[in-house]
């Protein structure tokens, strides 16, 4: 306001007013917002009539006054250009965190159950397109009660996160894991035939049989069961899941700690 009084309206220093009208509306909620770019406004106003009426204090040459009236448009113009892109990247990044929330255990940082039949299913269709091999590993983990019960909760959750990166590191990048729901697993693994499958739920067993998850003064000695199937011509998604789910109960009873095929 004094550089415009001082030099005049010409002189281009009122465009830096127009900066606070963004700032308003992202740090207050929508009435304060339009009530305060009201009030910003009509000093806008008041300031052009002022300047209409009162000579500047200090007046500058013509040509001055219209080389600084340039200089203060392009540093406006470059301030708002400069705003444009920071709340663009802020609001991607915030849609970027809220849809890995939307798809993300926040446990173990798996996938949840709901994006795991989303990608189970678009693997499916990438499947009858392509005629390539498509398998499913189900992993439940042994004993997981008597470990919540004996240890607690909190126990529970460490064993799960690191199951959870014993998984992570023993697949692929094109595979995908999930959180199914509580203390199991699963692996979808495109382009892999059964027998490839067995060789990856194997390899997840020793690294998780491997893994002892320390908590207070223990150390907590753990172990999966999985399940494998590999998917049929014709056959429904949920199918699919369930002999995989069958064969790791069916490796329950015969001594848990393994991998068994679906048949």
């Amino acid at each position: 306001m004094l550089a415009t009084v001082t030099l005049g309206w010409d002189s281009g220093f009122h465009y830096y007013l127009l900066m606070f009208i963004p700032s308003i509306f992202i740090s207050t909620n929508t009435r304060k917002a339009v009530l305060s770019v009201f009030v910003l406004w009509c000093f806008y106003i008041g300031l052009n009539m002022l300047t209409a009426f009162v000579p500047p204090l200090e007046p500058l040459p013509a040509q001055g006054l219209i080389a600084l009236r340039y200089f203060n448009i392009s540093v406006v113009f470059l301030m708002f250009a400069y705003l444009s892109s920071y709340y663009y990247r802020s609001i991607l990044g915030a849609q970027e965190r809220l849809r890995k929330l939307a798809i993300t255990d926040p446990l173990t940082g798996l996938y949840n159950r709901r994006h795991a039949l989303d990608l189970a299913n678009y693997e499916a269709t990438q499947q009858k397109r392509k005629s390539d091999p498509l398998s499913f590993i189900i992993a439940d983990v042994d004993h997981f009660k008597h470990i919540n019960d004996t240890y607690g909760h909190d126990a529970g959750d460490a064993v799960l996160i690191e199951i959870g990166k014993a998984i992570r590191m023993s697949i692929r990048e094109q595979d995908s894991a999930s959180r199914w729901g509580g203390e199991e697993f699963m692996v979808v693994l495109p382009q892999t035939d059964l027998e490839a499958a067995m060789l990856v739920a194997e390899r997840i067993r020793a690294r998780v049989a491997a893994t002892d998850v320390p908590v207070d003064k223990h150390e907590i000695t753990t172990s999966i069961t999985l399940g494998v199937s590999c998917f049929r011509m014709g056959e429904t998604i949920s199918n699919v899941i369930a002999r995989a789910d069958h064969a790791l109960y069916e490796g329950k009873k015969t001594g848990r700690n393994r991998v068994n095929a679906a048949s």
